[in-house]
């Protein structure tokens, strides 16, 4: 659609169909659809920006976001700062993958152990 832009993720964490799209804390679209592009093995975001939202630099960067601690998943747009805009069908390039809690977690418990061990010698 003219509307529509597509970002691709290493990790999309549990962001669904129809989460919120929103840019400086301003919704301004969802998210329409969530694949997995095959040869790259990375997942590939429809964005459906609202019309009147329709002059988003092309150097914009997206990142998947929490809505607070446990929230659900959101797509952020950060504002670039160039003077042409994205045209429908066209690619943010520039994204940052969700944070999994989950990992962060394990790696904090796995380096919390790792140092323990350590001290004891």
């Amino acid at each position: 659609p003219d509307d529509a832009f597509i970002a691709k993720f290493d990790n999309v964490g549990d962001l669904k169909v129809g989460s919120p799209v929103s840019m400086a804390g301003v919704h301004i679209g969802r998210v329409e659809s969530v694949a997995l592009a095959p040869r790259e093995f990375k997942a590939i975001v429809t964005l459906l920006i609202e019309p009147r939202f329709n002059q988003i630099p092309d150097d914009s960067d997206a990142s998947i976001q929490t809505a607070g601690l446990l929230g659900g998943k959101y797509v952020g747009i950060g504002a670039g700062g160039s003077e042409t805009y994205l045209k429908g069908g066209g690619e943010i390039t520039f994204t940052q993958s969700a944070i999994v809690l989950e990992s962060l977690v394990n790696k904090f418990f796995a380096n919390f152990a790792g140092k323990g061990a350590d001290t004891k010698k």
